[in-house]
Order: structure tokens, then sequence, then C-alpha cells
């Protein structure tokens, strides 16, 4: 065994709980099995990538730059690492250089519907929503019916302001989903939480929300869902221990911001000031990385602390990286804080011109001044 294996090792031992552990610890038996070949090195790259998604822990995106390293030593250039390499830059939240090098693999092979996948996420979230669907058309012309790509229409289609075509399309991706990828199943069943909650369906969100935890007890996302259904119902207690129990899952910037909002509906505000406090450190600590919790920061500013050149700071670096509605949003909320009312109004107006239900949005767009139809003219 290599030194760097047996370091990985050490650092994350073969004992399994969750679906991404399992597959880290395959993936690893992969390598000590075939220390020479490019494939578990593969594995263990996306592997290591789905455990850093999961904990918010970056040694294990570290994990999977070295696992490449080591794949490209036994292979060069081979095509499944650079899959693998698109995957991690996703889950860091590298869109631009996704995209760029899941263009690159699909003119290498264009009938990949997995490089499909990879084109769909990364131009979600650069906010390039016509080719993100074209790519997810695309997906399902090459493979009828095939979960990822029924899982992305979903999404598109929620964006788009079609809930009811996105809780048609997740579940027709859900009921496709053999029962084995508890992982797949779990994270399907949250987005039906998520998306009945959006629709108005808070009991029926809630159904779902505790049907993913049933098959992992400690999903993060399936408790922030379950969380987001305890404010809405205002038993804000009880959401504040969902949202705490979720951070202790994945310590991110975003679920202290979640906890401090529901301690303070609690009326717990020394509890709120502390963890707003803690919230602001971590999310200014990583303000300028691609994986950040700007959004929130640029609320937090807006709503709580009410600072908001400090808003439209954050607003302005993350623009310069990605137009998707809900950066739209953040940075025309911005613009209209510091008194640029007309800027403000014309960044609103694309965030809406794409057809969003997203409430939040629309509560926006009214206080800006921006309807729909005023966006839909546009």
């Amino acid at each position: 065994m290599n030194a760097w294996l047996a370091v990985f090792l050490a650092v994350s031992p073969l004992s399994a709980t969750t679906p991404a552990e399992s597959a880290l610890a395959q993936a690893q038996a992969l390598v000590s099995r075939e220390p020479g070949q490019s494939a578990g090195y593969n594995a263990l790259a996306l592997a290591a990538a789905r455990r850093g998604v999961e904990t918010a822990d970056a040694r294990f995106y570290q994990m999977a730059d070295e696992a490449l390293r080591q794949s490209f030593a036994a292979e060069a250039d081979n095509f499944e690492g650079r899959k693998s390499e698109v995957c991690l830059l996703l889950a860091r939240h590298e869109y631009a250089q996704a995209a760029e090098s899941a263009a690159r693999l699909n003119r290498q092979v264009p009938d990949d519907v997995a490089v499909y996948g990879c084109l769909v996420d990364a131009h979600a979230g650069l906010g390039n929503y016509p080719e993100a669907i074209s790519a997810a058309q695309w997906m399902l012309k090459l493979r009828a019916g095939n979960p990822p790509g029924l899982e992305r229409a979903g999404r598109l289609r929620e964006v788009s302001g079609d809930l009811a075509g996105a809780l048609e399309a997740t579940g027709m991706a859900y009921d496709a989903t053999p029962a084995s990828d508890i992982e797949s199943r779990a994270r399907l069943l949250t987005r039906m939480a998520h998306l009945n909650l959006a629709a108005g369906d808070p009991a029926e969100s809630e159904r779902f929300a505790h049907t993913a935890l049933g098959l992992i007890s400690g999903n993060s996302a399936a408790l922030g869902a379950l969380g987001e259904v305890r404010m809405v119902q205002k038993r804000y207690d009880e959401a504040a221990g969902l949202f705490r129990r979720q951070h202790d899952a994945a310590p991110r910037p975003q679920e202290l911001f979640a906890l401090a909002k529901a301690l303070a509906a609690a009326g717990r505000s020394g509890e709120a000031v502390e963890i707003f406090a803690a919230f602001e450190r971590e999310a200014s600590a990583v303000s300028g990385q691609a994986d950040n919790a700007n959004q929130e920061l640029v609320a937090y500013y807006l709503d709580q602390a009410k600072a908001p050149l400090k808003a439209l700071a954050v607003a302005r670096l993350e623009i310069a990286r990605r137009h998707d509605i809900f950066t739209l949003d953040c940075f025309a909320r911005a613009l209209n804080a510091t008194g640029d009312s007309t800027a403000a109004r014309a960044q609103m107006a694309k965030a809406l011109a794409v057809g969003t239900a997203d409430p939040e949005i629309l509560r926006h767009g009214r206080e800006i001044g921006v309807g729909p139809s005023v966006a839909a003219a546009r």
C-alpha cells in the first residue's frame, strides 16, 4: 500500500454508516486490490466528493484531488477520471470551470448521459437556464425515463414556476430509482418535501421529510426540510432543534443562519445573537470561495445587521460568478437597499423573467416594484 493510501485510510476508516461512506469504503477496497488501475481511484474520487458534500468537510475534497492524481498517473487523461473531475468541480460549486470541462467531454463522447447531467448542473448553477434545459432534454432523449434526467427536469421545472410539473418529474424519478439506492431515494423524497412546502402543503411536506429520515436518520437535507416545515407551522423551538441537528451533521454556515432565524422567531434572542455572530464569522471566511454562503450573508446584512453596503459588496462578489435567480434576487435587494432602485429593478426583472414561483423572490420583487408580468414584458 502506498503512503498516500495509508494516510487516507487512517483519516477515513472503512466503517460505513451512510451510503456515501459505504461507497467510500468500497472504493478504498478496490484501490487496495488494484492499486495500479485508474478505475478504483476514479471511484474513490467520486465517493470522497460525495462525502465532502454530505459532511461539509473540505478534507474529503482534498482526498478526491489526490485520488484523481493517482488515476491520471495510472492512465493519462482517462475519460472516467475526467468525468469524476467535473463532479468534483460541481461539488465545490466551481460551475464555470465545470461547464467548460463538461463541454469538452461532451464533444469527445456526445452520447454520455452522465456528462449531460454535469452540463445541466453547471449551467443551472450559473443561471444559464436554456443551456441547462437543453442538456436535460438530451439526457431524456438518450435514455428515456432515467432517474437522473427526471430529477434534473424537476429542478428546472421548479425554477420556471411549474411546481406541479416539478413534483411529477421528481416522483417519476423516485419511482424509477432502485430501492437499494437509499441515498438517491432520500434525496428525492427531500426534494418532494421541499416542493410540497413551496406549493403550500406543509402536511405532505412533513410526510416526505419523515420518510426520507426513515431511510437515513441523520440526513442533513431532510432535517433541514423538516425544520422549514416547523417554521411554517410556527413551531420554532422544534425548528431550532432540527436546524441544530442539521448543522451537527454538516457544519455549514447556511445551517447556522437557519438556526439563528429559528431561535429569533422562538424569542430566544440571546442565543440568536450568538448564532448570528458565528454565522457571520464563518460565512465571511468563505465569502471569496466558490462554495460559500453568500446568499445567506446578503440576507443577514440586509435583514438582521442592517448593513446594506456590506450586503452589496458580497452580492457583487457572487454576481461576478453566476446569474441564477437566487443570486439575481440577492443582488437586486442589495442594490435597492443602497438606493440604486433602477438597477435593482433591472436585476429583479431578470430573475422573475424565468417564471419562478418562489414566494420569497416574488415578495422581494413586489418590494422593489417589479412583478412577474413586468418582468415577462422586458
